[in-house]
């Protein structure tokens, strides 16, 4: 059996060998970290807009329904705890006819054009859905003449 302090050779070159290692470990780790807050990133992103898109048709298919229409959605749930959306605000406002999704890094805004009504609470302010959300029910509603689409949080 050889016996590393009987190795002069081996000694002599250990301090090389690990030079060249950390060399390659410092030039490797921040390709591979870059790459996954990329990727990350990008399943934040797909999951808002999949969020967003639900959003968006049921706010459409309950204004076709018609005033007392009312539909129900189940968001995907947010594993990472930092999923915060905003649908609609105050009536006139630019917010009123807006989804805002802030989270992991993402920020969306989507304005609805396609949709010729607005959304708000019943309080007529803006919609804030946390991180724990699962459900949202929009109702078709008329207040002062004006048809706008209704969101409610369902815990």
């Amino acid at each position: 059996m050889k016996r590393i302090s009987g190795d002069h050779a081996g000694i002599e070159g250990l301090p090389l060998r690990l030079l060249i290692v950390s060399l390659l470990i410092s030039l490797t780790l921040p390709l591979f970290v870059g790459a996954y807050q990329c990727h990350s990133s990008d399943l934040m992103r797909a999951a808002a807009k999949a969020d967003m898109d639900k959003v968006e048709s049921a706010s459409l298919s309950t204004f076709l329904g018609g005033v007392g229409s009312v539909r129900v959605i189940e968001l995907d749930s947010d594993r990472t705890g930092r999923r915060f959306m905003e649908i609609g605000g105050t009536p006139g406002s630019a917010e009123f006819h807006s989804l805002r999704y802030t989270g992991g890094g993402v920020e969306i805004t989507r304005f609805l054009d396609d949709l010729p009504v607005g959304i708000s609470s019943p309080s007529g302010r803006s919609v804030m859905i946390g991180p724990t959300a699962q459900s949202l029910r929009f109702e078709c509603g008329m207040h002062n003449s004006t048809l706008y689409i209704m969101v409610e949080v369902i815990e």
